[in-house]
């Protein structure tokens, strides 16, 4: 009838395997102090996944529910497994390597494996593109480091001048930009993240 009930049947050799969801079989197991004695399959037999579910008039719920599913981050998930799954090695933990990352972000990302990125080759040392036609610089460094990060690529378009793929860019042909001063103007086509660098040129300070 119960898990308890076919762990009690595998310790008393009344059957020979049981079968069940394994977060629930883990925690079972651990509370029964039983963790480590039985062999568990490496053969997954199918994967569900746990929702909320709302009466379909209620949509205001619905959508604030969503809403704060998807503001979780990683880390409040992950607590939340580490807490009730203790012998499980939390689901969310190795789908991504930022916490701070929602459930919304993640999905976002997931789907955006490549990004393309205007360039300028020749503004060292932010960025430029070697001997080797290779780009370098400040700019690259940081974007390797986001990469890493988030586990996608960025892909320069060292095709394009910095003025032309600025073009693409409010052509939507290219995704973003490495290094951008905000003007006025620009602030009309162009999104800009927090600064990453500032750069002083004689008694001005620009940031990047």
């Amino acid at each position: 009838r119960t898990t308890e009930d076919g762990v009690n049947l595998l310790y008393n050799d009344e059957v020979d395997a049981i079968v069940g969801e394994l977060p629930t079989i883990k925690h079972v197991l651990s509370r029964s102090a039983l963790t480590g004695i039985y062999p568990i399959s490496d053969e997954i037999l199918y994967i569900d996944t746990v929702h909320l579910a709302i009466a379909k008039q209620n949509s205001q719920l619905y959508e604030a529910l969503n809403e704060g599913i998807n503001q979780l981050s990683v880390n409040t998930v992950t607590a939340l497994e580490r807490k009730w799954s203790p012998a499980l090695e939390p689901y969310f933990s190795k789908r991504t390597v930022l916490d701070t990352l929602t459930n919304s972000e993640k999905e976002w990302l997931n789907q955006h494996q490549t990004i393309s990125v205007g360039i300028d080759d020749n503004l060292p040392p932010y960025e430029l593109l070697n001997e080797n036609g290779n780009y370098e610089g400040i700019a690259p460094d940081y974007l390797s480091f986001a990469s890493e990060r988030l586990g996608i690529r960025f892909s320069p378009r060292t095709d394009l001048t910095w003025l032309e793929a600025f073009e693409e860019l409010k052509r939507g042909d290219v995704d973003m930009m490495s290094a951008a001063i905000v003007t006025e103007e620009r602030k009309s086509e162009m999104s800009f993240t927090e600064p990453y660098i500032e750069m002083a040129t004689d008694r001005k300070s620009t940031r990047l």
